[in-house]
């Protein structure tokens, strides 16, 4: 029985290393469709663009996330700072006011950026078309406050200028008399007029 090679099992053929018969086994495997060194030398470009795609749609989401984290907030520093403006509008006056609703934007806000909040007193007008009357008389029952400014981003920058990336929240809280009120009582029962 005669083998190639060094290694061959019984019975078996194995071709020999190296010298024209190795060549044209390594030609006959290109040909067959099993993959060279020749045709892999895309691969990586194609894993590097997967890549990079992978880390813009995660620098968008996390924009995407910090502009609603900060619209959130800057619409409840809003409507804080307006009923806290509100509250002290008729006890302490038009300035005092404004003064308490700015502290509270400054308080509420100290994490994140946001510029000076524009604070407005006047006249809460119900059911007219303009609502909020700026000035300061002795019919100022409301105050506005108006928050803004330019949140962070990651990505951004590259894609929107600084304008467009703007945020900004409004609330008017009034201290007038209310429209309707709701009470809860501790009673359950009560027998000939005694609470049980």
């Amino acid at each position: 029985m005669a083998t190639w090679g060094s290694c061959a099992a019984p019975g078996r053929r194995t071709a020999p290393r190296g010298g024209a018969g190795g060549e044209a086994g390594r030609e006959s495997g290109r040909a067959s469709g099993r993959p060279g060194p020749g045709r892999q030398r895309g691969a990586v470009l194609l894993f590097a663009a997967l890549g990079i795609s992978a880390l813009i749609v995660m620098a968008s989401l996390i924009d995407l996330g910090l502009l609603y984290q900060y619209r959130r907030e800057y619409q409840k520093t809003a409507d804080l700072a307006a009923l806290a403006g509100a509250a002290k509008l008729t006890e302490l006056g038009c300035t005092d006011a404004a003064e308490a609703a700015r502290q509270n934007v400054e308080q509420n806000l100290v994490d994140f950026r946001h510029d000076a909040p524009v604070i407005q007193t006047g006249q809460w007008r119900r059911n007219e078309s303009l609502g909020f009357v700026e000035g300061c008389d002795a019919s100022t029952n409301a105050i506005r406050v108006i928050v803004s400014g330019r949140p962070p981003a990651l990505l951004a920058p590259v894609v929107a200028s600084e304008d467009q990336r703007r945020l900004s929240a409004q609330s008017v809280a009034s201290n007038s008399d209310p429209v309707a009120s709701f009470s809860v009582g501790s009673r359950l029962a009560a027998v000939g007029g005694a609470s049980v």
